[in-house]
């Protein structure tokens, strides 16, 4: 597994002009092994994912922080992921970025149902 997170890396580096989407490849492996029935290779690289409470979420990180949200609905940490989805979901809001609304929203639904 850290090989391939290395090699994601690696591309990241030699094909993106700009370091806005730093991590969003590691994101997108992560995103593919929750889908794929490895959650706990998402797991692992959700626990190296610092979302700080208290700071202002990057624009830079919103993929990532789909996806961590994901991984938190997948471990039943479903006040994790409320918690993270409503910064997320008022901060996509406020800069009018419309699928990151639509997408912060859907899983917000679903984490609310599933907590009960």
């Amino acid at each position: 597994m850290d090989e391939v997170l290395e090699e994601i890396d690696r591309l990241e580096t030699k094909y993106q002009s700009t370091d806005t989407s730093a991590g969003t490849g590691q994101a997108a492996m992560a995103n593919i092994w929750l889908n794929t029935g490895k959650p706990a290779a998402a797991l692992q690289w959700a626990r190296q994912q610092p979302v700080g409470l208290e700071s202002k979420l990057s624009i830079s990180k919103e993929w990532s922080y789909l996806v961590l949200a994901q991984v938190h609905l997948a471990q039943q940490e479903y006040q994790a992921a409320i918690d993270l989805l409503e910064r997320l979901l008022e901060q996509a809001s406020q800069s009018n970025r419309q699928f990151l609304v639509a997408r912060s929203a859907a899983l917000l639904a679903l984490a609310l149902y599933r907590k009960g």
